[in-house]
């Protein structure tokens, strides 16, 4: 397994969002950019049930 591949899997345990996967991790000096994306296409609101696309 890659590093970098490696250091997405920590992160995603790290900041534990569910249901939301890091796509890649850019450190710049004293910054970390984080890409997220979603592990499916319809994410239900939390409040209302409703579902929403996300592609």
């Amino acid at each position: 397994m890659q590093a970098d591949l490696k250091m997405n899997f920590f992160v995603e345990d790290l900041i534990n969002l569910p249901k939301v996967r890091v796509r890649s991790v850019v450190r710049e000096r004293e910054a970390i950019f984080l890409q997220l994306g979603f592990r499916e296409e319809e994410v239900a609101c939390p409040h209302c049930g409703k579902k929403d696309g996300r592609t």
